[in-house]
Parts: structure tokens; C-alpha cells; sequence
């Protein structure tokens, strides 16, 4: 009798701004659960994050995005900002006030997002979703890196009952 393989994971690391950094938390509660990916993927942040932990550079990343402070995302909002606008026509002053090219264009992306995952998933689903609850997050939320991590993290443990499923497929 052949002894039954142990199932390959793959780990797909999705998009969302600074949600992604929920990444990092992920990766370090299914490392503790001992789940080691066997293939990683990402886009975007995902890709990022993923990149960093093939590289064995997870814990430089993590350093570095828990450093970052409201100050460091604001400069680069605000320049982020002034560069949008010089693209949008001039409004005179008697018109009403218009959401911030910034805030349409974030707002637009993370409804992308969340409809094409939603797609994707129900086409393909796999057999654990880690799901980390981000939804009062903003997309350029990048100074909240700790509270990111940390929610990551209980979501592998609100899921590790799907995780032993894995495991006794092994078995």
C-alpha cells in the first residue's frame, strides 16, 4: 500500500492596499499551525508580501511597515493628492464641494476589488479561505500595519478548524 502524500498548499495573496499587510499576520498564525506553503502567489500588496516571505525577508518588511507613521502616509498622500488634481479641470467657487480625486479613485479600486475576488472565488473556490475582517480599513491605511498583522493573525485562528482538515487529508 502507498503511503498517502501530503497535500500541497498554495497560498494566494491578494490585493487591497494596506490590507495587505493582513498578509504578514497570516503567513506567521499558519506557520505556527505548522502549515508551510508550497507555492505562494500574490498581486499587488499581496505580491509584496508574498516576495518578502519566498525571500526569507518577512521580518524586515514587518519591521519596516510597523514603523510607519500617519506622518510618512499623509506626506505621500498629499503629493499623491496634488498630482491627481492637476489632472482634474478647475471648478468654480460656486459649485458644490466634489469628493477628492483621491477618495473617488480609492473608493472606485477597492469596489473593483471586492467584486473580482467575489468572481474568482465563486468560480474557483478553494478549499480554506483565510478571510481577515478589514472592511473598516481604508485602502491607504498603510500606518495601521500593526492592527493589520494582528487581525491576519485571528483569522488563521478562526479558520484553523478548516486548517486540520488538511492536515487528515495527509493522513
Amino acid at each position: 500500500m502507498t503511503a498517502p502524500r501530503r497535500p500541497r498548499v498554495g497560498l494566494a495573496l491578494g490585493s487591497g492596499s494596506a490590507r495587505g499587510w493582513a498578509h504578514i499576520g497570516v503567513i506567521r498564525a499558519l506557520a505556527e499551525a505548522g502549515v508551510r506553503p508550497d507555492i505562494v502567489c500574490g498581486t499587488s500588496i499581496g505580491a509584496l508580501v508574498g516576495a518578502a516571505y519566498a525571500a526569507g525577508e518577512l521580518d524586515r518588511l514587518e519591521k519596516w511597515v510597523r514603523e510607519l507613521g500617519i506622518g510618512d502616509v499623509a506626506k505621500w498622500m498629499r503629493k499623491l493628492q496634488e498630482d491627481l488634481s492637476a489632472l482634474a479641470p478647475g471648478k468654480s467657487p460656486d459649485e458644490p464641494a466634489m469628493p477628492s480625486m483621491l477618495d473617488v479613485l480609492t473608493t472606485s479600486m477597492d469596489i473593483v476589488q471586492v467584486r473580482i475576488a467575489r468572481s474568482r472565488m465563486a468560480g474557483e473556490p478553494p478549499e480554506v479561505v483565510v478571510a481577515p475582517r478589514l472592511a473598516h480599513f481604508r485602502l491607504l491605511d498603510f500606518h495601521r500595519a500593526k492592527e493589520a498583522i494582528e487581525e491576519g493573525h485571528r483569522a488563521v485562528e478562526r479558520a484553523a478548524h478548516n486548517l486540520a482538515v488538511l492536515n487528515e487529508q495527509a493522513l
